[in-house]
């Protein structure tokens, strides 16, 4: 069977990553990048085209099967959509949009080509997130009466100033959209949709200069009655503290915990249940200084590779994320986002 050819448009921290993991298929190769800063050719070792823009990449006509969207978050949506138009698959990294109108014309651009968009949410392959999927399918917990998730990580001065435009509004969108949009996904994946979200934003850092809030306290409803509450920082000292997932049920609680949802805490359910034991323990994506979300991205492209040579439909798509970014929408248009942190002052 041929290989999957692969482009990459931009090669910063993730777009390295896709670079090295794709060099370890068998049966998918890159063959050409992207980036604005032509320097960044020398971290591929092999010789491939390399092209400063998306428009002189297009009219290259390279011959390739996939393109890996890993560009600043707001500009994915226009990215995304003129490689489809070009006859591409697409790979997008999280979050797919900062708008859901955008999100939507993204859908429109993939009906229309007959291509495929590729959500990138590894995080729902760890071991822990495959478990938890399969306890709420059998409704191992019963009614869900509560949901809990906190997020409490560290982005510092160095981060932002190592790349501006993640501290801006229109390419960067703040943690909920760079950071937390994996959560929300599972959030979603394992629940379903929440309604009636509303909100507590506030900076907790003033030092570090971005145009969002780095905090925040998210109320919503799940689907099925349950209370569900999201709470988020960039703000923790030094490094990320914690990223855990509490659901209380009427036949049985669960804790996942850790740096990065990868550790099962506590399991008591009313019914035997398989509890396994992860031995094989999720670890983070390490960028140097800092650390991001769950190192799935190998198993991820291995599935993307697997529905392009099988003709079978994304199994994370734009579908999905519609729902990730509309809470996202919501939470920060909510009535209660107008609360700031001054020292010695409460912000409620």
């Amino acid at each position: 069977m041929d290989s999957i050819k692969f482009v990459i448009i931009g090669v910063g921290n993730i777009g390295k990553k896709y670079v090295a993991l794709l060099d370890g298929f068998r049966d998918a190769e890159l063959i050409a990048a992207v980036d604005v800063d032509f320097s960044k050719h020398k971290t591929i070792s092999k010789l491939i085209p390399f092209f400063t823009s998306v428009g002189d990449f297009l009219k290259a006509n390279i011959p390739a099967d996939v393109v890996c969207v890993c560009s600043p978050n707001g500009l994915h949506p226009e990215h995304t959509i003129a490689c489809l138009q070009a006859g591409y698959h697409v790979v997008c990294e999280k979050p797919v949009a900062l708008k859901r109108t955008d999100v939507l014309q993204m859908v429109e651009a993939e009906k229309a080509s007959g291509k495929k968009v590729f959500a990138v949410m590894q995080n729902r392959y760890s071991p822990v997130a495959v478990w938890l999927k399969r306890l709420m399918e059998d409704r191992m917990l019963g009614d869900i009466r509560l949901l809990q998730i906190n997020c409490f990580w560290n982005r510092n001065e160095k981060y932002y100033a190592d790349a501006p435009w993640r501290a801006t509004k229109d390419l960067g969108g703040g943690p909920l959209y760079s950071q937390f949009s994996h959560f929300i996904d599972l959030l979603i994946w394992l629940c379903g949709k929440p309604e009636q979200v509303n909100s507590d934003l506030f900076t907790l850092n003033p030092a570090v200069k971005t145009e969002f809030n780095d905090s925040g306290l998210i109320r919503f409803n799940l689907p099925n009655g349950g209370i569900g509450v999201f709470n988020f920082t960039t703000a923790s000292y030094q490094t990320n503290l914690e990223s855990s997932l509490t659901i209380i049920g009427s036949e049985g609680n669960v804790k996942v915990g850790g740096q990065y949802m990868e550790k099962l805490e506590s399991v008591n359910l009313k019914d035997s249940f398989e509890i396994p034991v992860f031995n094989q323990v999720t670890q983070a994506n390490n960028y140097h200084y800092y650390q991001g979300s769950a190192d799935k991205h190998d198993v991820f492209l291995a599935r993307v590779i697997d529905c392009i040579q099988n003709g079978k439909n994304p199994e994370i798509g734009l579908e999905d994320e519609l729902n990730v970014i509309g809470f996202i929408e919501q939470a920060l248009l909510s009535p209660a986002t107008k609360n700031y942190y001054n020292p010695g002052q409460s912000v409620f």
